[in-house]
């Protein structure tokens, strides 16, 4: 800490969009240099920066920013994974107590006099209050299948997937069909891979834009309808712009978009070229993966599907239990308890920020959470 600064009054655990988002408010609030602390155990945006070059948000530019900072025109509509890092980064840089990076957050612990601990491998600090902007994508999810040693070739899972040109011609099969496996598939076919997607449950995929209006846009427009109302809606335009993809495997979702949502928190696919190339005959799906192979994964009807690569689109845990499980804090599935972003009533002064995903977008509700903080921290 310089040896001017003031004594925190908000730790931030996390610097990227939602910690960001948080910290900028938080900085309105309180002006002094050291007053908001932000916390980041790699580098800022790390979680983006390790995610495939080939991502664009699904998101529009204009509803993807961060409060006061817009990301810049010249990055398009739909901004690159290069522009919106350059982006968080440049919104780091600026805050007026910069991230402290290469700091872990191993446990936060409840401070009867000054209100929290925040135990890290650099040593502790102490606040009135603490964010938790880990993210919802803290630990990724695997697979339990038995004789993952048996397998021999490689395994990525989309947390760290790196470029995807470089799987160019080679035999990938991709296991999950949410946004990140459809996404995946749709660029890995237009790289001439050999595309296979295990599907366990059918998705429903939608463009990110139709006639040139972003679907984004429409789901904003009308979230305060009925789940009924917006399944519908989404139904009917899965079918006006994907059509009928049962002959190739993916049959109809039985569960509208938004009733799925309220129940497990699993979103619209994002199409960027893989209904064409499953048409096209350059994508294929299979039955859920269920174990491994030597040559390849096992799926659900018996079949041996060779590959070079595989790809886990497999989703991830929030990873928050050894943060403030003991805290009573999270719910059965390691995720905060609502209303988020909190506090809890059981733990003032302790918030969650980013931890809320929307169909339309999750990236958008950073602001909300924010404000929301920035209204709510303790101030002695």
């Amino acid at each position: 800490m310089c040896p001017n600064a003031a004594a925190p009054r908000v730790i931030v655990v996390g610097a990227g969009p939602a910690g960001l988002a948080t910290a900028l408010r938080l900085e309105r609030r309180f002006q002094e240099s050291g007053e908001v602390v932000v916390l980041e155990r790699a580098t800022v945006a790390a979680s983006w920066r390790a995610r495939y070059a080939e991502l664009r948000l699904n998101t529009t530019r204009s509803t993807s920013g961060l409060p006061g900072r817009r990301i810049p025109r010249s990055a398009g509509r739909w901004p690159s994974l290069d522009d919106y890092v350059d982006f968080l980064q440049s919104t780091a840089i600026s805050l007026r107590t910069p991230p402290r990076t290469g700091v872990t957050a191993l446990r936060v612990l409840r401070e009867p006099v000054r209100g929290w601990t925040v135990e890290t491998d650099a040593g502790e600090l102490v606040a009135p209050n603490v964010v938790i902007a880990t993210g919802n994508d803290g630990s990724p999810r695997m697979p339990d299948w038995p004789d993952r040693a048996s397998y021999e070739g490689e395994v990525r899972h989309v947390a760290d997937l790196g470029r995807l040109a470089d799987l160019a011609g080679r035999r990938v099969v991709v296991v999950g069909a949410g946004n990140s496996g459809i996404d995946i598939a749709g660029h890995l076919a237009r790289m001439n891979a050999d595309v296979t997607i295990a599907m366990r449950t059918p998705p429903t995929i939608l463009p990110r834009e139709h006639l040139g209006i972003p679907l984004q846009a429409l789901a904003v427009a009308t979230r305060r309808l009925p789940l009924r109302a917006r399944d519908m809606m989404a139904s009917t335009t899965a079918r006006m712009t994907t059509g009928d993809l049962e002959r190739f495997g993916v049959p109809r979702s039985k569960v509208g978009v938004y009733t799925r949502f309220a129940a497990t928190g699993v979103t619209v696919a994002i199409d960027s070229g893989f209904v064409q190339a499953l048409r096209d005959g350059r994508a294929r799906v299979v039955p859920a993966a269920v174990g491994w192979a030597p040559q390849g994964v096992q799926v659900a009807d018996g079949t041996l599907v060779e590959a070079d690569v595989v790809i886990l689109a497999t989703g991830f845990r929030c990873g928050l239990e050894t943060l403030v499980a003991h805290l009573g804090v999270l719910d059965a599935r390691g995720r905060p308890h609502a209303p988020l972003p909190g506090p809890p009533a059981s733990a003032p002064g302790l918030f969650f920020a980013g931890f809320r995903p929307a169909v339309e977008g999750t990236l958008r509700r950073h602001a909300a959470d924010a404000r929301h903080i920035a209204a709510r921290v303790i101030s002695l």
